[in-house]
């Protein structure tokens, strides 16, 4: 790790304008895979579709799209538990050995257990310091973003570091944070 980040430190220039997240969560899709044209077909389908519905005026079709959108809503916040159990199984490793790997606290983990009967919301930092200790992919630490609704992002320098970190498989937390730290003069993981 400490030559990774050596090298990280003597080419931090040019690996911070040249790491791009977007690319590498894309998984090879891109926005040109998908074209104006498609993109119309599919819409006029769905207008073909929704003219052979017989009965229903626009405005009680809208009432009616909108509220079976509504009735299928979830909250996907309170899988976010399940899905760190799922990668503890995974990874072959304990609740209690994952939060202190993260740095957390017992308390901090009893919230994030207890996620779906309370309003609680990991913070940003927190839910990257469990993928960390879960030595996540770039693609699974994304995933686990946005179930509490955080990305990471190719404009914030700590998103890049952290991004390029996990990419290159260096999941120490305190090394992670001390490179943060001489970047940007701020701890991120506190």
């Amino acid at each position: 790790m400490q030559k990774d980040l050596i090298y990280l430190i003597n080419n931090y220039e040019y690996e911070m304008k040249h790491f791009d997240i977007s690319n590498l969560l894309s998984n090879n899709i891109t926005s040109s895979s998908v074209s104006s044209n498609d993109i119309i077909d599919f819409l006029d389908d769905l207008k073909g579709i929704f003219s052979d519905i017989k009965g229903l005026s626009s405005k009680t079709s809208y009432h009616f799209d909108i509220n079976d959108f509504l009735n299928n809503l979830k909250d996907e916040k309170n899988y976010f538990y399940d899905k760190i159990i799922y990668y503890c199984h995974q990874k072959n490793i304990d609740e209690v050995d994952l939060y202190k790997k993260a740095n957390l606290t017992r308390s901090i983990f009893s919230k994030i257990r207890s996620m779906n009967k309370t309003t609680y919301t990991p913070s940003k930092a927190t839910v990257l310091s469990i993928c960390l200790a879960l030595n996540l992919s770039l693609n699974e630490t994304q995933e686990m973003l946005n179930i509490v609704g955080y990305s990471l992002s190719d404009k914030m320098v700590t998103d890049k570091i952290i991004s390029w970190c996990i990419v290159h498989h260096e999941y120490n937390i305190d090394d992670i944070n001390n490179f943060i730290y001489e970047k940007t003069n701020k701890s991120y993981f506190i």
